[in-house]
């Protein structure tokens, strides 16, 4: 499994895939950090380091905050849960050692010691407006009243590659296509989940329709929108942000950017031709704006994308220029979010 993000590659998204996604339900294998905080203060310091309140988080909840340098820059954003012998997190792929590292940075006194599990297991995404019945036909719980970050342990008593009891953590999580539900465990017994998806006619869905999903949702991700170039408000996650708990790592920073509104860019949806990765968006050849991830439009001959633009240029329907290493390719339409295509 991959350890860094993929760069995006387009015309590979398969329109019956990504619609059985929207409409019914689909599945893309996954390979999460996943990181044990052993110790009495594992909650604890999460919340003095993370943007969100988890002082009253109890046994068997869970919630999503946003991990930052001391600059507010975004270095992940991760579910944690908490159970009765330790606490947990759920984050994007190929940033374990980094977290491992920044929470070390700041454990002192604390009763913690981070672990990272991330190579002991595999993960499953089940997405779409039916994955709530597929997840609990598939393993025989109800996950339908499950709120977002909430989680369950179920354990599979044997499966195709195994005879003894295996435990597993079902989390919902964000979704581009209504609900969303990973599947955390043994690589033995989620190989052997994913045979009986496949079995049962769910589409296994390919990096590229993974893509143009998030794309046209608005999604960020690890290694595009979510980045060290770039604070939480920035990014759209002002609803994972506290204002009222008191410090944390990059606290004071975010606190400037909302209470003098100095936020000055934010994610938008990009349409149009010649948009790339990495490329600048211009107005009246003044750069105002980057493009992070791109996909293919399905009914016609444009790109589409996101990007972050200056909150002044950030109007749905403005037109802007892409310049790519110094030379201008194409113009770009701002597309308020979530796109159609």
């Amino acid at each position: 499994m991959m350890n860094s993000p993929m760069p995006i590659t387009t015309h590979l998204a398969d329109r019956q895939r990504t619609l059985a996604a929207q409409t019914s339900v689909a599945w893309i294998p996954r390979q999460p950090t996943w990181i044990e905080l052993r110790g009495n203060d594992g909650v604890d310091l999460l919340h003095r380091l993370s943007t969100n309140d988890l002082a009253s988080l109890r046994v068997g909840e869970g919630l999503q905050t946003v991990l930052c340098t001391d600059k507010a820059r975004i270095i992940d954003v991760v579910t944690v849960m908490r159970d009765e012998s330790s606490v947990w997190l759920l984050g994007s792929e190929g940033t374990s050692g980094r977290i491992v590292s920044w929470l070390r940075t700041y454990i002192i006194a604390d009763d913690v010691r981070p672990l990272n599990r991330s190579s002991d297991i595999a993960a499953i995404e089940c997405m779409g407006p039916r994955s709530a019945d597929a997840v609990s036909s598939m393993l025989d719980v109800d996950v339908r009243t499950m709120s977002l970050s909430a989680w369950k342990t179920v354990v599979v008593e044997h499966s195709a590659t195994t005879s003894s009891p295996t435990e597993l953590r079902i989390i919902r999580i964000p979704s581009p296509c209504e609900l969303s539900y990973i599947i955390v465990g043994p690589k033995e017994t989620l190989e052997s989940m994913a045979a009986t998806l496949t079995s049962s006619d769910v589409p296994e869905l390919s990096s590229a329709d993974d893509t143009w999903l998030r794309v046209t949702s608005g999604m960020g991700r690890i290694g595009f929108e979510w980045t060290e170039s770039y604070n939480p408000l920035e990014a759209g996650l002002l609803h994972l942000t506290s204002f009222t708990k008191g410090c944390y790592i990059g606290q004071e920073v975010i606190a400037r950017l909302d209470s003098y509104n100095k936020v000055k860019q934010r994610v938008v949806g990009l349409c149009g031709k010649g948009l790339q990765q990495g490329a600048k968006l211009l107005a009246d050849g003044t750069a105002i704006g980057t493009v992070t991830t791109v996909t293919e439009a399905f009914t016609s001959d444009d790109l589409l994308a996101l990007g972050y633009v200056r909150n002044e240029f950030a109007v749905d329907g403005m037109m802007l220029d892409i310049d790519h290493e110094g030379s201008i390719v194409g113009t770009v339409r701002v597309t308020a979010l979530p796109m159609k295509d």
